[in-house]
């Protein structure tokens, strides 16, 4: 028992000693505590920083993508007529205007047929002018013929009046009749004449112009040996050599239209949704060149992208049909005062706000607003309300920015 009691003592001791010590460094804590509360704090040297100074600006935001440039359109320019290729005169890479003789086809078979063609238009023409001829002279017999039987349909109304007053004998008036019945056969035969030679000249004509639509088929043919440039364009392709055979539809040339150039497109699916007709499409070189969207096709390409066409009239120097280059859909612009990014910073508490350190004299402050538009380059646009174009900010990184305090002293670096 002596020797319990013993330990138990001892333990007291001990526990009274160790919360005297815990007592002791609590209070000199909180004096210590005190002290500094009510001790002069050291004052914050300036910090060193440099400042831009903002003014009104422009920023796009824009859609990157790679355009494929092509021309107004592409046209295969064929043979129409057979023969051999007898000259071909323009090489890829060659400008042509409209109305250019393209290429040459020497065809003996349709200068031929269209000299048989000609033989005979020029025969039926003779023919026709000969029948008509013979009917203009029978024509000029009709009025002979019937004064002539008019007077012996006259002589026979008199003679039969001077019989039944038994005038005459029966043998004149049976002459008369004779006459009178002669006149009717020769003026009817001359008139079945007439219509026989009007219905051979009709026949003869259709004949003559059949064989004139001949003689300018032919024509046509001879002349399409002649391959004129339909446009305004420059030599893509050309398919023939000189003294090929060629058949009707087969291709000589390709050639691009000038008469606009395109870009063509392929957008995905969630940048696509701020593109619309209009809006203007800048180059690797930052100018637009006057290319805007032109058109947004209906239907996706195979990887579920929009294609969008930009174009605009006429050729574009350095570009070069159906190369690549990287360009800019521009599908929102903004005016305000421009902030670099370099002077503002996103703190990921407020992730809608742009936080910027305006400098004034020799202290700088912080301060909190909306921008109207982030471009792709990381600049802001703000308004002018907010931050007056000649505001001075202070420039700095994400992490130092991040960690100052609302309000400091600046040493501005000039």
């Amino acid at each position: 028992m002596s020797s319990h009691k013993y330990l138990n003592w001892q333990n007291l001791v001990i526990m009274i000693v160790f919360v005297a010590f815990a007592a002791l460094a609590v209070s000199g804590l909180m004096r210590k505590k005190a002290a500094l509360a009510q001790a002069t704090p050291m004052p914050q040297p300036p910090l060193a920083v440099k400042t831009a100074v903002v003014n009104l600006g422009v920023i796009d935001r824009s859609v990157p993508a790679l355009a494929t440039v092509k021309s107004a359109a592409s046209i295969v320019i064929k043979a129409e007529t057979a023969g051999k290729i007898g000259e071909l005169k323009y090489r890829e890479g060659d400008r042509v205007t409209v109305g250019s003789v393209l290429a040459v086809i020497d065809s003996q078979e349709q200068k031929a047929q269209l000299q048989a063609a000609r033989a005979r238009s020029d025969s039926a023409s003779g023919q026709v002018s000969a029948v008509q001829a013979n009917l203009r002279a029978l024509t000029s017999q009709l009025d002979a013929y019937q004064i002539n039987l008019d007077y012996w349909k006259t002589t026979l109304a008199r003679d039969e009046k001077l019989y039944e007053a038994r005038a005459i004998a029966k043998s004149a008036l049976d002459a008369t009749i004779n006459r009178h019945a002669e006149a009717e056969s020769r003026l009817a035969a001359l008139k079945s004449q007439v219509s026989a030679q009007k219905a051979q000249i009709s026949a003869m004509v259709s004949q003559k112009d059949a064989s004139v639509k001949d003689v300018a088929v032919w024509q046509a043919r001879l002349d399409y040996a002649e391959i004129l440039a339909p446009v305004d364009g420059i030599v893509s392709f050309r398919m023939q050599e000189e003294g090929n055979l060629v058949q009707p539809g087969v291709a000589i040339y390709t050639i691009e239209d000038v008469a606009m150039t395109r870009l063509i497109m392929q957008i995905p699916q969630q940048e696509a949704a701020g593109v619309r007709i209009g809006q203007a499409v800048t180059l690797r070189d930052g100018s637009s060149n006057g290319f805007v969207v032109s058109r947004i096709y209906p239907v996706q390409n195979e990887f579920r992208q929009v294609i969008v066409e930009a174009s605009k009239p006429g050729e574009v120097s350095g570009l070069v049909y159906d190369m690549q280059i990287p360009v800019h859909i521009t599908v929102e612009s903004r005016e305000g005062v421009i902030v670099p990014l370099s002077a503002g910073f996103i703190d990921f508490k407020a992730p809608e706000k742009l936080q910027i350190y305006i400098v004034e004299g020799d202290r700088a402050r912080r301060m909190s607003i909306n921008p109207l538009l982030r471009s792709n380059n990381g600049n802001f646009a703000v308004s002018p309300e907010l931050v007056p174009a000649g505001t001075v900010l202070a420039l700095g990184n994400y992490l130092e920015n991040v960690r100052l305090p609302a309000s400091f002293s600046v040493e501005v670096i000039r």
